[in-house]
């Protein structure tokens, strides 16, 4: 037991004696003890006496009234006001709190408080000197946990909030919210919402928020309408949205990146660093990483990828964005491939990455789509998120691959069930994320007929690729088989089987694996009856479904 907590129970164990019964509240506060509480605390005697006796109620009850503290002290209930007093300046100086609706009527030291005290630690007291950007954060956060933690009135919070702005009012959260006009009714959402966020929660609760940082019914209705239909000045101004944008959706907001940005300043890249930052560098394809493979184009493809490599290429791209934001143009580089599968989208991608020294953070429609309504949405909005945390990070532009994003840029359909409602949402925020977008964005489709027309302006190359023609093909086959390359009738293969290159692919891995098996080469023979079973997958798949007979 701490040394401040053995002398407060010191004090507590003469209130409980025989000798204290027949002393009057008055006279007991000479105590000697109460001289080492008192200095401890900043605190008189007589208020250090009544510190003492809530302290041990609060360990013995749920709650205190100064009932409960007159008669453990004195048994006279005509002391009642002296105490209500006491507790006053006990509660002004964050020793105790207060729940109930008429003053002190519930009142105790919070947990927090008592934890603080066993290892002799001081709490905060309020002050009027000028603290550091971290000191005011930290008081912040301990004015907001103590009120979700119902440690505080909605009162007692307010009064502790507008004492810290009336002292630190330079902080930039504060001189931010006076710069953008925001009404103060709205300022508890919004640094709710920041707090959240600095503490990679992500996420704050509209209607967790409204009930815990707001008394009157009718303000808690006023906010929560004007935050359902976008209307208060934090969603007019562009300070906080919404994962997702159906109904929904709306139980959860963030605050911007670019508002998180104007707040902490240098700070940013550090505190908003911590996990997700380290997640994407951790997970993205580093460019060493990705294995160097030789890729064959027809003519026009070919043209497009050499100007794609120019254009990401380390000493050009800077030089074009630059361009760009002279010019007054959005800046990101949208760029979708689309082509049959197996025509070298994805592999394009990995190789010209590696080879302009980008990394790639690679996401799958499948892993963000989620059965839960507002989930999907959510994920989306996060990829964006940590995108931008990991350009952040980075010395050179990261890629954004959005693979096999087929569902995602299809044309929009009418709503007839939750699953069309999240699919529209979805592409929703990936036309708003595409149109405010910094960085280096390629997405892949094979479904190129069914592509959004919204999508389109927002795409800044749209490049096809098709299957390879024989001359491609011949090279592919070269290249992979250079032993037999000279053999009489090795061009048949490019000639009579109109594989893709994925097709090709899978045939050499099959080769190797035999060779791996056997310990011998294949043969062109085996390679043509490899080309024949592939090819007759390829058939049959094109009359697969029903038909009508003649």
């Amino acid at each position: 037991m701490s040394k401040i907590v053995n002398t407060i129970k010191a004090v507590v164990d003469y209130l409980q004696s025989e000798e204290a019964s027949q002393k009057s509240f008055g006279s007991k506060v000479k105590m000697k003890e109460l001289d080492a509480i008192s200095a401890f605390f900043g605190l008189t005697k007589r208020e250090a006496l009544v510190f003492s006796a809530v302290y041990y109620l609060s360990l013995t009850k749920s709650s205190v009234s100064p009932s409960d503290i007159s008669q453990f002290i004195s048994g006279s209930p005509y002391d009642l006001p002296k105490i209500v007093a006491q507790l006053d300046k006990l509660q002004k100086n964050r020793l105790i709190t207060s729940r109930g609706n008429a003053k002190y009527d519930s009142c105790k030291v919070s947990v927090d408080l008592m934890i603080k005290l066993e290892k002799d630690e001081k709490p905060h007291v309020n002050r009027n000197t000028r603290m550091d950007f971290f000191e005011v954060l930290d008081r912040l956060d301990e004015i907001f946990t103590y009120r979700f933690d119902e440690m505080m009135s909605v009162g007692e919070f307010y009064e502790e909030f507008d004492k810290l702005y009336e002292s630190q009012t330079n902080f930039s959260l504060f001189t931010f919210l006076q710069r953008k006009r925001i009404n103060m009714r709205e300022w508890p959402m919004f640094i709710y919402g920041f707090l959240r966020q600095i503490q990679m929660d992500e996420y704050g609760s509209v209607e967790y928020g409204i009930r815990n940082l707001y008394r009157e019914y009718s303000l808690r209705y006023e906010l929560k309408k004007k935050f359902i239909e976008e209307k208060a000045d934090l969603f007019r101004k562009g300070l906080i949205e919404y994962p997702g944008k159906d109904l929904k959706s709306k139980e959860s907001f963030v605050v911007r990146d670019d508002a998180m940005r104007e707040i902490l300043g240098d700070r940013y890249s550090i505190m908003m660093a911590d996990l997700s930052t380290k997640k994407q560098i951790d997970g993205a394809m580093l460019p060493d990483s990705i294995v160097p493979r030789a890729l064959f184009y027809n003519q026009k493809e070919q043209e497009s990828v050499n100007i794609l490599h120019a254009l990401l290429s380390p000493d050009r791209l800077p030089v074009v964005l630059k361009g760009l934001k002279d010019n007054g143009m959005r800046e990101g580089i949208c760029i979708l491939l689309h082509g049959s599968p197996g025509t070298g989208k994805t592999e394009s991608v990995l190789q010209i990455a590696r080879q302009t020294g980008r990394s790639i953070m690679k996401v799958d429609f499948s892993q963000i789509r989620d059965k839960f309504v507002g989930e999907s949405e959510k994920r989306l909005k996060a990829v964006f998120k940590k995108y931008a945390d990991f350009v952040e990070g980075s010395t050179d532009t990261p890629i954004l691959l959005l693979n096999e994003a087929d569902a995602l840029l299809s044309k929009r359909i009418n709503v007839t069930n939750s699953v069309d409602q999240m699919n529209n949402s979805m592409q929703n925020i990936l036309l708003e994320e595409m149109e405010n977008f910094k960085g280096i964005l390629v997405a892949t489709t094979n479904l190129i007929p069914n592509l959004d027309l919204a999508f389109e302006r927002r795409f800044l190359y749209k490049i096809e690729f098709c299957s390879p023609d024989e001359s491609v093909r011949l090279k592919i086959w070269q290249d992979q088989f250079p032993k037999l390359a000279h053999e009489p009738g090795f061009e048949t293969l490019a000639l009579n089987y109109a594989l893709s290159g994925g097709q090709i692919e899978n045939i050499v891995r099959k080769a190797k694996m035999n060779e791996l098996l056997f310990l011998k080469q294949p043969t062109l023979a085996e390679l043509k009856e490899m080309c024949e079973n592939e090819f007759l997958v390829q058939t049959k798949r094109s009359v697969l479904g029903f038909r009508s007979e003649a």
